[in-house]
């Protein structure tokens, strides 16, 4: 558990001649529809955190299976139909990867 929004200093990922640096700024912060004040917000460092209180939050980035390291969190979407369900892709062009991760899992 902690805070959200803790500043690291860049990490620098680099693939061939193509560097990148990710600070773990938010991309997506979505609520559930199906849960008012459950938010998670996904990161441009792979990660996804989840909170309840809007104060304490947690990386649930672990439940997320198939999961390729180091991601960018292109979209999350929380499930109008089921509790506890967010759908997410992930890109990760920066290891040279074309391929979109789309995933479903559970807060």
């Amino acid at each position: 558990h902690g805070t959200l929004g803790t500043r690291e200093p860049c990490t620098h990922s680099c693939h061939g001649t193509h560097c990148t640096c990710t600070y773990g700024n938010i991309v997506q912060l979505v609520e559930s529809p199906k849960n008012p004040g459950v938010l998670c917000a996904g990161t441009d460092d792979g990660k996804v955190h989840m909170t309840k209180d809007g104060k304490t939050w947690v990386d649930i980035t672990g439940r997320i299976p198939g999961l390729p390291t180091n991601a960018y969190v292109s979209r999350l979407s929380a499930s109008a139909h089921a509790v506890n369900v967010v759908y997410a892709t992930f890109d990760n062009h920066r290891a040279d990867s074309p391929r979109c991760n789309r995933l479903q899992f559970a807060c």
